[in-house]
This record gives C-alpha cells, sequence and structure tokens, in this order.
C-alpha cells in the first residue's frame, strides 16, 4: 500500500542470512575442488597399481606361491585399487590373493539393498590363466567392485550432508541472532503496554529509539497513545476537579443560607422566648413550656452549628487566595474532632487515630487538606454504619521529598482500616452507590493513587490515598498566608 513504511526486520534477517549462504557455497566448492583433487589423485593411484599388477602376473610363473602372494600384497598395499577387484585362484579353486580390504558389512548390506532396489545390470567378469613353471596353472579374476562405488558415493553423500547441515545450522544460528537483537526491545515494548493497562505512561513516555523500523513505528503510535491518553487524562481531571469545586461552592453557599437564613430565624426565636419567659414569670405552666423551646432553640443552633462545620470544615475561601493553604496542625484538629463525635455517637466502636512526619508548621494546599477530611468523613461512616466494625483506625504520614529542588516529590499517605465484614465484591459496591467511586474519583483529581483491599489478616477493608505534594516554596508562592481564617 502506497505510503506505508518499508519492512526492516525481512531486510536485516536476508541480509546476514545470505552472507552466511554465500560463505557456505563458497565452503562447498572449496570443498568440492578438494574433493576432485583427491579423488582424481586417487583414479591416477589407482591406475598405476593395477598397471603394476598386471606387469607382474607374467612375472608369478618363476616365483613360488609366498614370493607370488607377497609381491601381489605389497604393490596392492600401496595404494588400493578403486572399482576394481583382482583374484587370484589355484587350479583346485582356493584363492591365494584378493585384492583389497575385506569389505565392512554395512557396505555389504548397502549393496544388497541398491540391487534389490534397482536391479543394476550384472559385470561380466575377465579372467585368463598364468601357466605355472611348477604345478597346475592359476586363474586370474577381474572383475568391477561395486562395494567400492557405493563405498565412495556414500563418502560423497556424507559430506554433502554435512556441508548442507552447517549450511541450515548457521543460517538458522543468524536468523535466531538477528531476532534476538532484533526483538530484544519488544520486553521494553510489553512492559510499557502494560503500564497503559495500570494507567501509567511513565514507561511509555521513557521509550527509547527503536533499531528497527518496525518496532519504532510500534513505539511511536504508543507514544502518540500515551499522549492522547495524557490529554485525555488531564482534562478528566479537571473536570472532576471542576467538579468537586462546584460541591464545595454549594455546600459554601448552602452554609450561608443556614446561617444567614436559620441563624437570624433562630435568634430571633431566643428573644422571644426570652421575653415570654420574663412575661409569664408568675405563670409557672406557661413558662415551663417556654423554657422547653428556649432549650430546643439552643439544640437546633448547636445541629446548625455543627451541620456548618461539615459544609464548610475549612471555613469561608478568601477571594485573594491568603488561604491557598493551612497549616497540619489545623487538619489535625479537625480530623481529631471528626474521631471524637464519632466516639461518642458509636459506643460499641473504637476509634483511633494516628499522624506520623506532620509537624504543627507543616503546610498543606487547601484541596488536599480539604479532600483528607472529606475522604475521612466518607470512610468513617462507612466503616460505622455499614462494615459493623469493632475497631477503626486513621492514620496520616508524610514521605519527604528526596531532594528538595524535586516538585511534586512529597508524598501524604491516608489509610482508614476497619475489622469489619469488608467487601466481597469491590467492583458491585461500587456500582451500589457512589460513596467509594467519589472517594476514589477525588483522589485521582489530585493525581494520587487510590487503593483498596482486605486488612492484613484477611479481614475488614483497608482504604488507602496516596496524595503528592507540591513543594513548600510552591505553596507559599501560591499566596499561602502563616494564619488562616477561623470556620464560621
Amino acid at each position: 500500500m502506497k505510503g506505508d513504511l518499508p519492512w526492516d526486520l525481512p531486510r536485516l534477517v536476508m541480509r546476514r542470512s545470505s552472507l552466511v549462504g554465500a560463505i557456505a557455497l563458497a565452503l562447498a566448492l572449496a570443498l568440492g575442488v578438494a574433493r576432485t583433487n583427491e579423488a582424481v589423485e586417487e583414479e591416477v593411484a589407482a591406475a598405476t597399481t593395477l598397471a603394476e599388477l598386471v606387469a607382474h602376473l607374467a612375472s608369478l610363473a618363476q616365483l613360488d606361491e609366498d614370493a607370488a602372494i607377497s609381491t601381489l600384497k605389497r604393490i596392492e598395499s600401496e595404494e588400493p585399487l578403486r572399482h576394481l577387484q583382482v583374484n587370484i585362484t589355484t587350479a583346485e579353486g582356493r584363492q591365494i590373493f584378493a585384492s583389497g580390504a575385506e569389505t565392512p558389512k554395512i557396505l555389504r548390506r548397502l549393496a544388497h539393498w541398491h540391487r534389490e532396489v534397482f536391479d543394476p545390470p550384472e559385470h561380466n567378469a575377465v579372467s585368463w590363466p598364468i601357466a605355472r613353471q611348477q604345478g597346475r596353472p592359476w586363474t586370474v579374476t577381474v572383475r568391477a567392485s561395486t562395494e567400492g562405488e557405493l563405498h565412495e558415493a556414500a563418502q560423497d553423500m556424507a559430506s554433502s550432508c554435512l556441508i548442507m547441515l552447517a549450511c541450515i545450522t548457521g543460517l538458522l544460528a543468524v536468523m535466531r541472532w538477528n531476532l534476538l537483537l532484533a526483538f530484544k526491545p519488544l520486553s521494553g515494548l510489553l512492559d510499557a503496554i502494560r503500564a497503559i493497562e495500570h494507567e501509567n505512561l511513565q514507561p511509555v513516555q521513557a521509550l527509547p529509539k527503536m533499531p528497527v523500523r518496525e518496532l519504532e513505528s510500534i513505539a511511536a503510535a504508543l507514544r502518540h497513545l500515551a499522549l492522547a491518553l495524557e490529554s485525555a487524562e488531564a482534562a478528566r481531571r479537571t473536570l472532576s476537579q471542576r467538579i468537586h469545586t462546584l460541591q464545595e461552592e454549594e455546600r459554601a453557599h448552602l452554609a450561608r443560607e443556614l446561617h444567614d437564613e436559620l441563624g437570624q430565624r433562630l435568634t430571633t426565636l431566643r428573644f422571644n422566648t426570652a421575653w415570654l419567659s420574663k412575661a409569664l414569670v408568675n405563670q409557672p405552666e406557661a413558662l415551663a413550656v417556654v423554657s422547653g423551646m428556649a432549650d430546643r432553640c439552643t439544640e437546633i443552633q448547636l445541629d446548625v452549628r455543627h451541620l456548618l462545620d461539615r459544609l464548610r470544615p475549612l471555613g469561608e475561601k478568601s477571594h485573594d487566595g491568603a488561604d491557598a493553604a493551612l497549616r497540619s496542625e489545623q487538619l489535625m484538629e479537625m480530623l481529631s474532632e471528626l474521631i471524637g463525635s464519632w466516639q461518642r455517637t458509636q459506643k460499641g466502636v473504637h476509634f483511633k487515630f494516628d499522624h506520623i512526619g506532620l509537624s504543627p508548621s507543616t503546610l498543606l494546599p487547601r484541596e488536599v487538606a480539604l479532600a483528607v477530611y472529606r475522604l475521612s468523613q466518607e470512610a468513617l461512616t462507612n466503616a460505622a454504619k455499614h462494615a459493623h466494625a469493632g475497631e477503626v483506625s486513621l492514620r496520616l504520614s508524610l514521605t519527604p521529598p528526596q531532594d528538595e529542588r524535586q516538585r511534586d516529590a512529597a508524598t501524604l499517605h491516608w489509610v482508614v482500616e476497619d475489622d469489619g465484614q469488608g467487601l466481597d465484591q469491590p467492583d458491585a459496591a461500587k456500582q451500589r452507590g457512589n460513596g467509594l467511586v467519589g472517594m476514589q474519583e477525588r483522589v485521582w483529581s489530585l493525581a494520587g493513587q487510590w487503593l483498596m483491599h482486605p486488612g492484613s489478616n484477611g479481614k475488614g477493608l483497608v482504604l488507602e490515598a496516596h496524595l503528592p505534594l507540591p513543594s513548600r516554596r510552591d505553596i507559599l508562592t501560591s499566596g499561602a498566608g502563616p494564619e488562616n481564617p477561623a470556620p464560621c
């Protein structure tokens, strides 16, 4: 298809494989030339041996049997005959000389198999007598040696097979080396893909340039996907932050309405009950009713005040940004009060609060502090009302940055653990209500990490949030002041 990138991997594999094939071909040619030269020398030597044997056959008439056999064996031992076999027998049929060594059993079987399969024509033997001065004449028989031909053919076939095996082995080794070298960065790509599955884009962004064009295309696609996901995640995080901001603004607006409208009416009502108490001082029964009304007004004002604290735990946010951060001491007091309120109402549940690494002067961004408070509200409510827990612990700790020059290096760790009934199906629990989902979304909107798992002994539920914090300099330059307004 036009516009597609050319494939790089086949070219790399074929280039190196072709080099190995060329080397194997050159080696095969060199071995073939050497084998041809050796065969020519063997043929010439065998022909010379045959000529010497024929030349000495005429002199056998003057030699006795032992001397004749010794002479023939000496000539034949210098260079064996090729493709021919010379036998000498007496008139009684006793063989006294046979050229060549004894044929190996495997060659005899090969010759037999060759005759059975291919049915070669029989070669006529050539025989002639040799007169003897003493005794009866000998008979010389010369015939073609099938076993010798098969032996040489087997050697040539074995050599060819070895060369082919070496060539194939070399090609496979080079191809394997090429593939291993080319696909070595593939593990990094797979790790990056697995990281995307876990919403971690850092390995994708850190991918190096790939050595093969195909893998580089995949890496480029992953980088593009990471950028798109990062952009979508940033937009989603911004939207989530905006939603939570709108929720807090709506709560603040509702708190102002309660404070302004209901507070004024309750104050007026208390003034009226105070006037009635003075006017009905001589009427005990009516005075008791008015006193009860005054007590109810006081209780309602306390309830409204507690409700305002829940709606605006950090108080009204100033317009000049002077309260963009608050000291951790204020957050600790708010959480301690929240724990205390639950402890007073839930007599059968033991609540515990620990904080590590947070000094009273530690500055926390307002959004993070508010998120920690809201998470604690929801988690403690679920543990106390739905988990049937006997013990609930809230832990807050701070991991300082390893390098003060780094940004977003400090991390605030929030953990709530209970020993209640836990959640058998967390996903189904998220579908039934928006409490856990809202907590997860709130943590995610602050670029934090949200974890939910059973307790250490498999009982209860553990909720964790790890929230990154900007550096102290960033908080101070964002408009945070040393003092924080008290809640209304």
